[in-house]
């Protein structure tokens, strides 16, 4: 019987090791990364960095998308699997797009101190609604590549509940340290799409949160501030 265990995590050194130890402990078929297909040919040479800089090359990704990427520890967990890339390359152009929004939208909000929340509802919808039209693609061609267990990192919801309804049991295992506060964001809105309501107030407080992680992150670094967010969250 086929089945997909969805590994969610975060790109960070302690995410990727907790990820590899799941793999090597449970030794899928397939193992499904969070890239374009046409990076699977890149990934099958044993020199990890040069495959990231060949892609970044020949544009399939940009320096900072390869820059945030912890594949090594994946790939050697993986060895002996088949390997394979699904995000649909629309989806991972909305990905982009949303980051840059993010991007401004956070400078606007720390040099004014207002946060306009219907421009990060807006933004946030955009990629929610590309995640959502991918999910079909993602779904069908990981159906497709899968034999008996595979392993995807990070899939999203959309593609999830496809693959269920194509009969394909999903796991999920949460190997994050923490929820960034714009992945709360996002949770949120994806309720608010499904005909939940969500208060303005508690979008605020996500955003308003990223702030402070932004902070983090310009003090600590990205994986320590990560690391700090997720003690907060304990306490």
């Amino acid at each position: 019987m086929r089945e997909v265990h969805v590994l969610s995590m975060l790109n960070t050194s302690r995410s990727a090791s907790r990820a590899a130890a799941w793999l090597r402990e449970n030794r899928p078929t397939e193992l499904f990364l969070e890239l374009p297909p046409a990076c699977e040919d890149y990934l099958r040479v044993a020199d990890y960095t040069e495959a990231l800089n060949l892609m970044v090359e020949d544009g399939l990704l940009t320096p900072e998308e390869a820059g945030t990427l912890r594949l090594e520890p994946l790939l050697r967990a993986a060895e002996g699997c088949r390997i394979h890339c699904y995000l649909d390359p629309l989806h991972q152009l909305a990905k982009r797009e949303f980051l840059q929004d993010v991007l401004l939208l956070s400078l606007r909000a720390r040099v004014s101190g207002r946060v306009d929340v219907e421009r990060w509802r807006s933004a946030a919808g955009r990629l929610l609604k590309a995640e959502e039209r991918a999910g079909e693609r993602e779904a069908a061609y990981i159906a497709s590549k899968c034999t008996r267990r595979g392993a995807c990192i990070n899939l999203s919801e959309s593609a999830c509940r496809v693959l269920e309804r194509r009969g394909i049991p999903v796991r999920t295992h949460v190997l994050a340290e923490a929820s960034k506060p714009v992945d709360m964001l996002l949770g949120l809105l994806r309720k608010e799409r499904s005909g939940s309501s969500v208060p303005d107030e508690e979008l605020e407080r996500c955003i308003r949160a990223h702030l402070r992680f932004l902070e983090l992150v310009e003090t600590l670094g990205y994986e320590d501030a990560v690391l700090r967010l997720s003690s907060q969250q304990d306490a």
